[in-house]
């Protein structure tokens, strides 16, 4: 809808400018054509800005993640022979959320 209304709107402000006798086919016909031959690569170009854009807001998001400190192993205890490889142990601990 937009390229009819563009069109249109190019060979109205063409015909205002310079009369509706300057206005002939060959012109308006040379105009559609071009227009078809640039509307493709316009709309690549839209696409690649907002793939662009993705990414980039991506790669924010992946560099904040890494920005993390590592996590810190103090008291655990890798050489405890009564736990199982899978198993979790917990002593003398309290778990708290916050209530909305």
């Amino acid at each position: 809808m937009l390229p009819i209304l563009a069109s249109i709107t190019i060979f109205g402000v063409y015909s205002a400018i310079n009369g509706q006798d300057s206005l002939t086919s060959a012109k308006v016909y040379t105009v559609l054509s071009i227009f078809n031959l640039i509307s493709t690569p316009m709309r690549l170009l839209v696409m690649t800005v907002i793939t662009y854009m993705n990414a980039k807001a991506s790669m924010e998001r992946v560099n904040h993640f890494f920005g993390y400190e590592e996590k810190q192993y103090e008291g655990i205890n890798e050489n405890d022979q009564d736990l199982q490889t899978g198993d979790i142990e917990f002593k003398d601990c309290i778990f708290q959320w916050e209530s909305d």
